[in-house]
């Protein structure tokens, strides 16, 4: 099973972001007191907490960890199109007045995989079904 991931993610094309998660205007607890994060710092945890639910189940049911996921997401993708919601509004351009990078430069959302969103946010339900369809 793991050569039939290995060998969708290969015909693929690998390319980054694999995933988003929800990265704009979160409100972790840093130190005792409420900060505001956006971008990366707020959606890598995200999806490396779904992540480690999914461990978390596995080590439970007596699997072993997934590992290097990258593979993974992207045979779920090919799998079930409904695995990852399609974020196709958007941007990554630099908006900070700090930004070293010219306004406006950046990617924009589009249908389907996009440099800005990759293949779209978690369906963490999918992700599950997706796995253990998958024999994983």
């Amino acid at each position: 099973m793991r050569a039939r991931v290995a060998a969708t993610a290969r015909a693929l094309v690998l390319a980054l972001p694999r995933c988003r998660g929800g990265g704009s205007t979160s409100r972790p607890q840093l130190g005792g007191s409420i900060s505001s994060v956006d971008g990366t710092s707020a959606a890598t945890p995200v999806v490396a907490g779904l992540i480690a639910n999914l461990n978390a189940a596995r080590l439970k049911a007596g699997k072993p960890v997934l590992g290097f996921v990258n593979p993974l997401l992207y045979a779920l993708a090919a799998a079930d199109p409904k695995a990852f919601n399609d974020v196709m509004q958007g941007d990554n351009t630099c908006t900070e007045d700090a930004c070293p990078c010219p306004a406006n430069t950046g990617y924009y959302a589009a249908p389907g995989w996009d440099a800005t969103t990759g293949l779209g946010t978690p369906n963490y339900g999918r992700w599950k079904a997706g796995i253990a369809a998958m024999g994983i």
